[in-house]
């Protein structure tokens, strides 16, 4: 089926089969480790879901207010 905006364009309907994948996103990326702002240390202890940082601790310093941890950047 085709559907017709203004006058004569038309615009062919793209079966759902063929249509392109959805590109990766930052949410969909693993996150090896996160930094503790207060003392600058690797943190492998945290919980994400979606892309969201749901709960942290630092082990070294104990910090668990997740505002004070950021990602790290992928190197490549």
């Amino acid at each position: 089926m085709r559907k017709c905006f203004g006058d004569a364009t038309a615009v062919p309907e793209v079966p759902e089969n063929k249509k392109p994948a959805r590109p990766s996103t930052e949410e969909e990326r693993e996150i090896e480790y996160l930094v503790c702002r207060l003392c600058n240390t690797p943190c492998y202890t945290f919980e994400m879901d979606r892309g969201r940082l749901l709960e942290a601790v630092c082990m070294m310093c104990g910090n668990e207010d997740i505002l004070l941890f950021q990602m790290t950047e992928e190197e490549e």
